[in-house]
């Protein structure tokens, strides 16, 4: 592959080289806890006019979750589908009880390592109407996770972006996790502009940017530059030492 600049990536630096295979390793899913997959049972829920989740089905949820926790699968799977069997009709699950299932069989399938299963078991929980807030974020947040373990580029962007249009306070790290996807895509100006979002959130929180966004940084800076800005970027990496590129674009980069 060649940058837009036309400079081919067999003249790039060793370290840019491999800072996607290094990004693909730092942003793995998160492995879910069986007790993440299940709330508390509430009365009343009025928020976004949410469901109830009614005792009965909660139980029956704190069944599933023990053989989770056991590493029994299926007997926990079996547990889910009598659920959904038992609770019909005019006793059907309404649609937060209903995600909650799907997002239990999500927790199932990923500690499995069966990836696309699990993203379907999160697709089918966005699809209930009038989800908690925070249910419905942190279920596009992992939904993307997922997409990016099985490379599908273009659905971890787009699942991103609708994250960060009601996500509060996003991490410097969801920042380069959308950074690789738009990589991925090719969309190397939008990739750019993410990290050095993400390394300006993390200067703000006083946190330690990791090596690995530096080299990401930099291999969008011979992605998006002219032909002068790789031999730009390199002198100011090796001019930096020990301080941190801190904005790179084609005409110039900075350090601190």
């Amino acid at each position: 592959m060649s940058g837009r600049a036309g400079t081919p990536r067999s003249a790039m630096p060793l370290a840019a080289a491999v800072a996607l295979a290094a990004l693909s390793l730092l942003f793995a899913p998160a492995q879910p806890r069986a007790q993440d997959a299940l709330p508390q049972p509430e009365a009343g829920q009025t928020m976004r006019r949410t469901p109830t989740l009614r005792n009965e089905v909660y139980e029956k949820l704190a069944a599933a979750q023990r053989a989770a926790e056991a590493a029994d699968y299926a007997a926990a799977e079996r547990m889910l589908a009598a659920l959904q069997k038992d609770f019909s009709g005019t006793r059907a699950l309404n649609s937060y009880e209903l995600a909650n299932v799907h997002n239990f069989y999500a927790f199932i399938y990923y500690s499995q390592q069966k990836y696309p299963e699990a993203i379907r078991a999160y697709e089918k929980v966005l699809a209930q109407p009038d989800l908690p807030e925070a249910m419905r974020t942190g279920t596009r947040y992992s939904l993307a996770q997922l997409y990016v373990a099985v490379e599908d580029w273009k659905r971890a962007a787009a699942t991103l972006e609708a994250w960060f249009r009601d996500a509060p306070n996003p991490a410097p790290e969801a920042y380069m996790l959308l950074a690789q996807a738009n990589y991925q895509v090719k969309r190397y100006q939008r990739a750019l502009a993410n990290v050095e979002q993400g390394l300006a959130e993390a200067r703000k929180r006083r946190q330690e940017p990791r090596e690995n966004w530096y080299l990401l940084q930099r291999l969008l800076c011979y992605e998006t530059g002219d032909l002068g800005a790789p031999r730009r970027c390199s002198s100011c990496w090796r001019g930096a030492g020990r301080r941190r590129i801190t904005s790179c674009s084609s005409r110039r980069c900075t350090a601190s």
